[in-house]
């Protein structure tokens, strides 16, 4: 979030979420525009989880949820590693 110009102190607040270790709290922001697999949502809001804060190193820059590929057909090949999407 830093790094897309928003200010991680400027979260509209904060949301338990249930994960398979247990609750975490996310802090909650309106993004202005998201885009990912060609998708773009405009006013999407997204949840937050500073690993880096909670001692936790990544490989992984963020997850898409199912909300936001709700409106089109999609499909994860788990054997290719790929993801298609009909736009």
């Amino acid at each position: 979030m830093y790094f897309s110009g928003y200010e991680l102190k400027n979260s509209k607040g904060e949301q338990e979420i249930e994960t398979s270790n247990g609750i975490i709290v996310v802090n909650t922001y309106d993004l202005e525009e998201l885009e990912c697999l060609s998708i773009i949502k405009t006013g999407f809001e997204v949840q937050v989880y500073d690993f880096l804060a909670h001692g936790i190193n990544s490989d992984y820059d963020g997850v898409v949820g199912l909300d936001f590929l709700r409106e089109h057909k999609f499909c994860i090949d788990l054997f290719q590693k790929e993801i298609s999407v009909n736009i």
